[in-house]
């Protein structure tokens, strides 16, 4: 079951709801129904559906969040901003951390995907942010799957009105998705790098007792560790030291 998509002569954010067709997503779900050999299919149809559009509603409401802040940031500045964030929308459930992030991510979405229908999509079926936020200095970036994805894959173009066609949209999304989700697989990483992660944990961990317990306790402790590889040592060398033969019985004369 694939909803029926229609190129939208004004592609205002009102009417992005109804523009691109999740053919991709129908796709995928046909093929689950078909091998769960479920005799409820229209229901789980019905539902899934549902789940679409509200996915595009709180797509559409991240958007619409962050353009508002962008505006009050034009016009009232970064000082007033910052006693707005301070005080004004922690009361409507956003932190100031948040505003500041949805700010600048907003800002960056928005310079990177100048299309609002292609970007409130893109927001729509990316299980994992777009952006991240520097811990330290709170500097907003594309997540590094994202931004490749992006390189690598072509942004369709609109037509002589400035809209898109909803297969464009629905391809060229989908194609994004996928390309960040395999660029995104954590990569096996060889012996030595595991050797070197385990060997940074145990130090950082030594680091930290001593800071916490003092050089004494330290020292104390690196010789429990040097008593644990002589143990070791020997239990190894009593496994692999060959055992003495069994001198055959003499027979009698």
């Amino acid at each position: 079951m694939k909803p029926k998509g229609k190129t939208i002569k004004t592609q205002t954010p009102e009417a992005v709801a109804a523009l691109a067709p999740r053919t991709t997503v129908w796709d995928a779900l046909d093929k689950v129904l078909k091998s769960s050999g479920t005799t409820h299919v229209s229901e789980v149809q019905n539902h899934i559906h549902e789940i679409a559009k509200d996915m595009r509603v709180i797509a559409e409401k991240k958007d619409s969040i962050a353009a508002h802040l962008r505006d009050v940031h034009k016009i009232v500045g970064g000082e007033h901003f910052a006693a707005l964030a301070n005080n004004v929308f922690p009361r409507l459930g956003i932190s100031r951390s948040s505003a500041y992030r949805l700010l600048a991510s907003g800002q960056l979405l928005a310079e990177v995907i100048p299309s609002p229908i292609i970007r409130m999509t893109l927001l729509e079926r990316s299980d994992k942010p777009l952006t991240t936020a520097d811990q330290t200095t709170g500097k907003v970036t594309l997540a590094p799957a994202f931004e490749k994805a992006l390189k690598q894959i072509e942004m369709p173009k609109p037509d002589a009105s400035g809209n898109y066609k909803p297969e464009d949209v629905d391809s060229y999304t989908e194609a994004v998705r996928a390309k960040a989700a395999e660029l995104g697989k954590p990569k096996a990483k060889t012996a030595a790098q595991r050797r070197k992660d385990a060997h940074d944990a145990i130090t950082a961990k030594f680091t930290e007792f001593m800071g916490k317990w003092g050089v004494p306790e330290a020292k104390a402790l690196l010789l429990e560790f040097t008593a644990l590889v002589e143990t070791q040592e020997k239990t190894i060398a009593a496994v692999e030291s060959p055992k003495p033969q069994a001198t055959p019985a003499k027979k009698a004369s």
